[in-house]
């Protein structure tokens, strides 16, 4: 996706999940992850290598929920991006609106690099990967649109419309004032794929935005990746360029003309 000055982008997240340890006897959220406590020790030492020299601990590790985060790995401790995350049973990259593909393509793959040398092998349990999505998260607020109106948004600012049946201005009902779309498209050339688009109405710092997400997602009970390190990275590298090959042209195409001119624009001259 091309750098625009005034983009609406709020942050990028890569997220690579891999099987737990099944026990039918407690609820599936609470399922154990047996690497995870050897894990954080390696990965640690292996991620200040990358420079991320900053850790904060999120909670209690014997109280980790499956595929939460335990830990975030910063920079520094004034730097919120780009950073990893790893839990048990997920590994995560994020990135902010200042994010450029290859840069941040490289800040994924270096980390699954380092997850994929700190994990520690067991006989019976292997690594079996799960779930990979890539997800762009954008933020309308009063600097693109100076209404919080989903419908409106969608009808007046995209390449998409939605015509409400005209029984409900028979109502006397008025404009939504709350909605939450979500479509779920799969993906035809791309095995246990969605591309997925979310609207809602949300809120960041304190103020009402229109939320767009954007996600490809492949999901399956596992993923064959390959069974080596040089196998796996070599098929998330390539599971990452057809990702972004759907994101960047919808996200170009999704919105109007008009509006893109607004991302465009400096800060300062943004309407």
């Amino acid at each position: 996706m091309t750098q625009l000055p005034n983009a609406p982008l709020t942050e990028v997240v890569f997220e690579l999940r891999w099987k737990l340890k099944e026990d039918p006897a407690i609820h599936q959220s609470f399922w154990n992850d047996p690497g995870y406590p050897i894990l954080t020790d390696t990965f640690s030492a292996d991620a200040r290598k990358y420079g991320f020299s900053h850790i904060k601990k999120l909670g209690s590790e014997a109280h980790l929920a499956g595929h939460s985060v335990g830990l975030r790995y910063y920079k520094s401790a004034e730097q919120s991006f780009p950073l990893w995350q790893i839990g048990p049973g997920i590994f995560a990259a994020n990135e902010s609106a200042a994010y450029e593909w290859k840069l941040y393509k490289k800040l994924v793959l270096d980390g699954v690099r380092s997850l994929l040398r700190s994990y520690p092998k067991f006989k019976g349990f292997p690594l079996s990967f799960i779930h990979i999505e890539l997800r762009y998260i954008d933020s309308f607020d009063s600097r693109y649109v100076a209404h919080k109106e989903v419908l409106k948004f969608i009808n007046e600012e995209t390449n998409f419309k939605i015509q409400l049946p005209e029984f409900l201005s028979k109502m006397h009902l008025e404009t939504p004032s709350n909605a939450h779309l979500t479509f779920e498209f799969p993906v035809s050339e791309h095995k246990d794929t969605n591309f997925i688009v979310r609207l809602a109405n949300a809120k960041a710092n304190e103020k009402d935005i229109i939320l767009l997400e954007s996600r490809v997602v492949t999901k399956a009970e596992n993923i064959n990746i390959g069974n080596t390190a040089v196998q796996r990275i070599k098929y998330l590298e390539k599971w990452l360029s057809n990702a972004h090959l759907l994101t960047s042209p919808f996200f170009k195409q999704f919105v109007s003309g008009s509006l893109m001119r607004r991302f465009k624009a400096r800060p300062d001259n943004a309407g």
